[in-house]
């Protein structure tokens, strides 16, 4: 049997999931592997000892934990009792900003339309009285002009 698999059948033994039939397998198989042989007595030797460390935990130790935790609850939430009543009227002011803001935006937004409307009415007076104008008439002086001539050879 290979190590690897027999390392984790005596995992399984230890763990107490290993059935009838393979503990047999398990117990052959040390006698032939001394390396295998090794890792069992360290793993029996923890179990061991774990065993003898594990001790119940006295009822009074328990309730001492539990009265610190409470303790600690009510500490801890009796410094933010301010902090909700903070947040909300912090909210509610945020909101009543943002709705002064947003009544002053269509204010303007009137006013800019009224405005462009003005230049718009503005734009074709100036049109109108452009169009109503008599048109001139430019003439250029030719003062010192130059004429070039081709000549035939």
């Amino acid at each position: 049997m290979e190590s690897e698999e027999l390392i984790k059948m005596i995992d399984k033994y230890f763990d107490g999931e290993l059935d009838k039939s393979s503990e047999s397998e398990l117990f052959l198989s040390l006698s032939n592997d001394e390396n295998a042989r090794n890792y069992f007595k360290g793993q029996h030797l923890l179990k061991s000892v774990t065993n003898e460390m594990q001790t119940d935990f006295p009822q009074e130790l328990e309730r001492n934990i539990l009265a610190k935790t409470i303790f600690l609850e009510k500490k801890k939430f009796a410094g933010f009792k301010m902090k909700p009543l903070f947040v909300y009227a912090s909210v509610l002011t945020f909101f009543f900003i943002s709705l002064f803001f947003y009544a002053e935006s269509n204010t303007y937004k009137n006013d800019l339309a009224k405005i462009n409307s003005k230049l718009e009415n503005q734009d074709r007076t100036i049109e109108s009285l452009i169009n109503a104008l008599p048109s001139a008439e430019v003439k250029g002086l030719h003062e010192n002009e130059i004429v070039i001539r081709s000549t035939k050879l």
